[in-house]
């Protein structure tokens, strides 16, 4: 499955909002978010400037982005944000409330955090 480069910046922008909605962003979640990039093939020097576009971009039009995903794409999104939230081990009523939040208004495939992760690993 292929993203353009804006897709991806979308994607990690809600990722960052994510990370950082329990107020504190660590390491893992950093980890978690550039290791999700390189599963969806991304090298090293595209990564700097998907997150440059990601910087630039507000939550409406990350919204806008990924709502006009692909099917696959917004189950690999919502899987993807999924991971993020749980890698440190530490999923926040704040963060549970964004990702659904997140998966309704983009569209993505309800489903729950133990079946995203489930698919996830499974790719």
């Amino acid at each position: 499955m292929k993203y353009t480069v804006k897709e991806l910046a979308a994607l990690v922008h809600l990722a960052v909002t994510m990370s950082q909605i329990d107020g504190n962003t660590d390491n893992i979640e950093k980890h978690a978010i550039t290791s999700g990039l390189t599963r969806l093939g991304v090298d090293a020097a595209d990564a700097s400037d998907i997150f440059s576009k990601a910087v630039g971009m507000n939550a409406a039009e990350a919204l806008s982005v990924v709502t006009a995903f692909s099917d696959e794409q917004k189950k690999a999104a919502a899987c993807y944000l999924a991971k993020i939230m749980a890698s440190n081990g530490e999923m926040t009523d704040a963060e549970m409330k964004l990702w659904k939040l997140i998966c309704r208004l983009g569209g993505f495939p309800q489903m729950k955090i133990p079946e995203a992760l489930s698919l996830l690993s499974n790719h």
